[in-house]
């Protein structure tokens, strides 16, 4: 099956249906607020403080791992 064409992590998760617990949808959740820039350049986005933006570095490193596990 083919992925739907989204950049809404949420539906991707829940169409990919691995259980993720509330704090990886969190987690997702979080990280689109940032890729809307990409896709959105003219929109305001508050970027995270280093150190914010290396703690998701490492929540989304962690997601990773967990995620490629599942393969």
């Amino acid at each position: 099956m083919l992925a739907p064409k989204t950049h809404n992590l949420i539906l991707l998760a829940d169409k990919s249906l691995l259980n993720l617990n509330d704090e990886q949808y969190k987690h997702l959740a979080i990280l689109m607020r940032y890729q809307i820039e990409g896709r959105y350049p003219d929109e305001e986005i508050q970027l995270p403080s280093n150190k914010e933006a290396l703690i998701l570095y490492d929540e989304t490193k962690e997601l990773l791992e967990w995620l490629m596990k599942k393969l």
